[in-house]
């Protein structure tokens, strides 16, 4: 089983001077991923990058590390999933496709899923979801979806991630924790701090929890009764308590804990 274990995000400022980054790094991704295994660019949530930029963020990736890109707030947030606007506005599926367009420009050994977050208030709207994975599928790139209100942890939900090989995100966000269910062959943990949000730490047992679920489902799962048994082969652990730094360190540790049960 392949477990990719890094932050969400990497460029911040409150990371500088010692607290993670030491002075004079010039490169951040590339310290950080010399450190850990996977890395999310939230950036991408807050501006489609050009297909040019994600590229240069490839040169000399080694083989064993993984880039995850969030998918643009434009879609998922502000059009709730809609691929069609209205008037002039650009529309929907066109900002997905040049989103894409530098997705690919990952090489396919670097590449992780998709993060796709919806918005707190969003409830279960599986007619708007399935046209979204269906573009992100056929262009062969695999989502892994962040749902933050409860209504939509139900077997349609499951089922229809699990039709296009999605994954459901296990979250502790704060109002609404998202349960560990697989849906494909690939499970996807995000952790936004165990007290206060973004500005806590995990400690060992908290980490080691983690670890432990993830490597027993890696045995074997049965999914929905109406789906055959599946293996789970990849798993991916991002944390967002990014404030004081604890981001990194806990995904350090967890890489520590990970090789003392896998030397």
């Amino acid at each position: 089983m392949h477990i990719y274990i890094g932050t969400s995000g990497f460029q911040y400022k409150h990371w500088n001077n010692g607290v993670f980054y030491p002075r004079g790094v010039k490169d951040r991704l590339r310290f950080a991923l010399s450190r850990m295994t996977a890395i999310e660019i939230n950036s991408s949530f807050y501006r489609i990058p050009p297909p040019e930029t994600v590229e240069s963020w490839t040169h000399g990736l080694p083989e064993g590390v993984k880039l995850v890109l969030k998918a643009p707030q434009s879609v998922s947030h502000r059009r709730r999933l809609k691929r069609q606007s209205e008037g002039n506005v650009r529309q929907g599926r066109d900002l997905l496709n040049y989103f894409i367009d530098g997705v690919l420009r990952i090489p396919e050994i670097n590449r992780g899923p998709v993060l796709l977050q919806l918005p707190e208030s969003m409830a279960i709207d599986l007619t708007r979801l399935e046209p979204v994975l269906g573009l992100f599928a056929d262009r062969g790139l695999q989502v892994a979806l962040e749902v933050r209100h409860a209504s939509w942890c139900i077997s349609d939900t499951f089922a229809l991630l699990e039709r296009y090989r999605a994954t459901l995100v296990a979250s502790d966000w704060p109002e609404f924790r998202a349960p560990l269910i697989p849906t494909s062959q690939v499970i996807y943990l995000r952790r936004h701090g165990p007290g206060a949000l973004y500005a806590s730490s995990y400690d060992d047992d908290a980490l080691d929890a983690d670890l432990e679920s993830v490597l027993r489902l890696g045995e074997s799962w049965q999914s929905l009764p109406s789906v055959k048994e599946c293996s789970v082969d990849t798993a991916y652990v991002f944390f967002n308590n990014d404030i004081h730094g604890h981001a990194p360190h806990d995904a350090m540790r967890m890489l520590a804990l990970l090789k003392e049960r896998s030397p």
